[in-house]
């Protein structure tokens, strides 16, 4: 039943999207972006970096440096903005603090234990949410520090 949900949801997804024009996909992608965000402009083969300062009517303003760069929004052929890798960061942080952890404490439990029943399993999987949590901390912060472009439109 699950599949089925998944199934119509992506097709009433594309549905919609496949009903809007291209005008307004790119339209839509350049009202999602923040005042002041770094982002990236491709038109006629020119990529422009700069940041945002603003949209009226059909026209996007970018600053790049001191100038102001004027685009009009059916001319962009592609459109990015600057981000983090915070989320990813976090995701491999946390696998690896939980595989790590997890093994080293249950590899200890069961070296060090002297009773006939030790609970090797109950240490890994303690173990294993410790580091996860830690990993994925770490993982997050060193993540925020790494730029990273995520494309908008196309």
């Amino acid at each position: 039943m699950c599949i089925l949900r998944r199934s119509l949801l992506v097709t009433f997804v594309a549905l919609g999207h496949a009903g809007r024009g291209e005008a307004q996909l790119r339209s839509a992608a350049v009202e999602q972006m923040k005042a002041a965000a770094t982002i990236r402009v491709s038109v006629g083969g020119t990529r422009f970096v700069g940041r945002l300062e603003g949209i009226t009517g059909d026209t996007l303003q970018l600053r790049i440096g001191n100038a102001s760069q004027r685009v009009a929004l059916k001319e962009i052929e592609a459109l990015g903005a600057r981000g983090h890798a915070t989320k990813t960061g976090a995701l491999v942080g946390g696998g690896l603090g939980a595989l790590a952890v997890g093994v080293f404490l249950g590899t200890v439990i069961a070296a060090t234990c002297e009773a006939d029943r030790c609970d090797t399993a109950g240490a890994t999987i303690v173990g294993g949410l410790v580091g996860g949590v830690g990993g994925a901390l770490a993982g997050g912060m060193v993540g925020a520090l790494i730029p990273v472009w995520r494309r908008r439109y196309p």
